[in-house]
């Protein structure tokens, strides 16, 4: 674990896109500031901010997966974009008039019964 740490993140993104699990972890572990600071200024409507936070991470796993060095030079910036396009995209879908019986719900549980 020691020898990631110390390579670069192209590096970590080479390893994790032939399939090395750890080189994957350390990079996710690397960004995972940047997912938390991308997540914060939106809210998933029907979910908390884990939920939000989640989808960041499956657009980090997305940027690593799909990055192309020769397309992009930083991963950083990529990274971003892709968190960033994902997180806005899960809020979107959250958000639509088919879902507001869902996101709107009263609990018959609690409320009691009429007399």
């Amino acid at each position: 674990m020691e020898k990631y740490n110390s390579m670069t993140d192209d590096e970590l993104i080479e390893l994790a896109q032939s399939g090395d699990d750890t080189a994957l972890e350390v990079i996710l572990v690397r960004y995972k500031p940047l997912v938390y600071k991308k997540s914060r200024p939106y809210y998933l409507a029907g979910g908390d901010d884990d939920d939000v936070i989640q989808e960041g991470l499956i657009g980090l796993y997305k940027a690593v997966i799909s990055f192309d060095k020769s397309k992009f030079p930083l991963f950083n910036v990529f990274a971003g974009v892709c968190i960033e396009r994902r997180i806005l995209s899960a809020v979107k879908k959250a958000s639509r008039l088919k879902h507001n019986p869902l996101n709107s719900y009263v609990s018959l549980s609690d409320t009691e019964p009429w007399n």
